[in-house]
């Protein structure tokens, strides 16, 4: 059993203290302190204070970051250059400045305009590494002028819709929190009962996914392409914030829902980065879970 008892002090001690402290007091001021030591001591008050304020930076910056990745951003960054658009011998060519995504080869989206002009860039004809610039095919313009493009971005989006892809699909509409979010259905040739419920990532759109829609189909399976909460299509969340996964597995739930209600047996999820973390996160929590 644990006890306490208070200690009373003695006079006399105190006394006896008071007087040393007293000498002490009196004879430091005739006592030197070492150069040295004066370093020292400001050394370590200047070292407490700069990682004081490396600790605060850090910080900062992490808060930065960590609001970037959650905040959806209204307006994407133009960070491709392009120095110019001409015609080639089988059509339209962009040369931009060289940089670790235009000399990748594929087909990819590219962006221009504040995102309303979109054009699909195929093979790279010349790279020249030394003036940092590369030529490409530009295999075909959904929107917007081209020619008088300065700046944009790519994306993996390089198709607009599924009939840019030639196949057939309806527009549908999910019933989630806050309202519907559009989607688009592709069916299989031959219903076999599976759904394939496509995500896309972060900062992206659904466009992102038709790449996988062909291969589906060819599978058998027919895929439901759709929106989530923050992604400009969607209602947005309440916050107006990613929730990277914590909160879009609801919209997902309600797309298996929607493809249960209308026929489908078995659903397959395929998710691009962030829309990973989105199926993992539904497989997890939702009730549809086996």
């Amino acid at each position: 059993m644990a006890s306490s008892s208070r200690l009373l002090p003695d006079p006399q001690r105190i006394s006896t203290a008071r007087g040393k402290a007293a000498r002490a007091v009196a004879n430091s001021a005739e006592v030197s302190v070492p150069g040295s030591a004066k370093w020292a001591v400001a050394g370590i008050i200047g070292g407490s204070a700069a990682a004081g304020l490396l600790a605060a930076g850090s910080s900062a910056l992490a808060l930065y970051f960590a609001r970037r990745v959650i905040t959806p951003a209204r307006v994407r960054e133009e960070d491709q250059e392009v120095l110019a658009v001409i015609r080639g011998a089988h059509g339209l060519e962009l040369i931009l400045a060289a940089t670790p995504e235009a000399t990748v080869e594929g087909v990819y989206g590219f962006f221009f305009d504040g995102g309303q002009g979109h054009a699909r860039i195929g093979r790279i004809v010349s790279y020249s590494p030394a003036e940092r610039t590369v030529q490409r095919e530009v295999e075909t313009v959904y929107s917007g002028d081209l020619s008088t493009a300065r700046r944009g971005y790519w994306s993996g989006a390089a198709y607009p819709d599924p009939a840019s892809i030639g196949l057939p699909s309806e527009d549908v509409d999910i019933e989630v929190d806050g309202g519907t979010a559009p989607a688009w259905l592709v069916r299989a040739p031959q219903e076999s009962g599976v759904w394939a419920i496509m995500v896309h990532g972060r900062g992206a759109s659904r466009q992102e996914c038709l790449r996988a829609v062909r291969t589906a189909r060819e599978l058998g399976m027919s895929s439901l392409v759709i929106t989530y909460r923050n992604d400009g299509l969607a209602p947005s969340a309440q916050d107006g914030r990613y929730g990277l996964g914590s909160t879009e597995w609801r919209d997902v739930e309600a797309a298996i829902g929607f493809a249960l209600e209308h026929g489908a047996r078995e659903v397959v999820l395929f998710g691009w980065s962030m829309g990973g973390a989105i199926c993992l996160q539904t497989a997890d929590l939702s009730h549809y879970h086996p």
